[in-house]
Parts: C-alpha cells; structure tokens; sequence
C-alpha cells in the first residue's frame, strides 16, 4: 500500500508568505503575478517526481524560481520544504541556516539530485555556493 503524502496547496505556501512578511517587515509586500497562475506548475511537477526528497527539491526550486512574490521568494520555498517534511513525517537534516539560505538562494546551480541529497543527508558541494 503506497503512503499517502502531504502537499502544500497554493493557499498554504501564501499563508507561510504572509509568515514571513509579518517576521520580516523589511520585505516588500505583494505579489509579481497571482500565485494561483504559476504555483499549481510547481506542485504538479513535485507530484509527478518520483521520492519524497526529489518532491521537496522541485518545491524548492520551484517556489524560489518562480518569483510569485515581490519578495521573500527564497524563505518563503525553505519554510515550504520544511513544513513538507515535517508533515510527512521525515527529517530536515541541514542544520547550519547560512548555508540553507545559500543553497537555496542558488538552486540553479544544484541538480535535483544534488538539492535532494542536501535535504536528506545535510551535505552538500560547498564549490557551489
């Protein structure tokens, strides 16, 4: 029997946005474009991969490339990735914050494979970032 697994909606990834905005008043407020235009994209792509890590990878890099909000893109996809792991039950490994935020702010030049193993294991290739 395959384990049900637990997506964000579009609505959750705004309400951790909002999140963010409200911790950190120094961001600015809005949106680029409707997140309801391109996120869907995202979670289809991360339902359609195949591994709970490789999942959290797209939303990652998803999120953080799509630019929905004005600002607070990158936060606002590290709190997604956690949240995605937490309610399905698995552990976030990175610990160091500096280097999560690293990471994430340069998810381009990271494979998949690369954001997944992070995740997973909480090593990463530091030449990257």
């Amino acid at each position: 029997m395959r384990e049900k697994i637990w997506y964000p909606s579009v609505e959750e990834i705004e309400r951790i946005h909002d999140r963010v905005l409200e911790r950190n008043p120094e961001k600015y407020e809005g949106r680029r474009v409707p997140p309801v235009s391109r996120l869907p994209n995202v979670l289809r792509e991360a339902r359609n991969t195949p591994g709970l890590y490789k999942k959290l990878a797209v939303l990652l890099k998803g999120i953080a490339s799509e630019h929905v909000f004005e600002d607070g893109n990158t936060t606002t996809a590290i709190l997604t990735a956690k949240k995605f792991l937490d309610r399905n039950n698995k552990e976030f490994k990175p610990s160091d914050q500096k280097r999560i935020g690293k990471v994430a702010n340069n998810h381009g030049r990271f494979t998949v494979e690369e954001i997944s193993q992070y995740f997973k294991t909480g090593e990463i290739d530091e030449t990257k970032i």
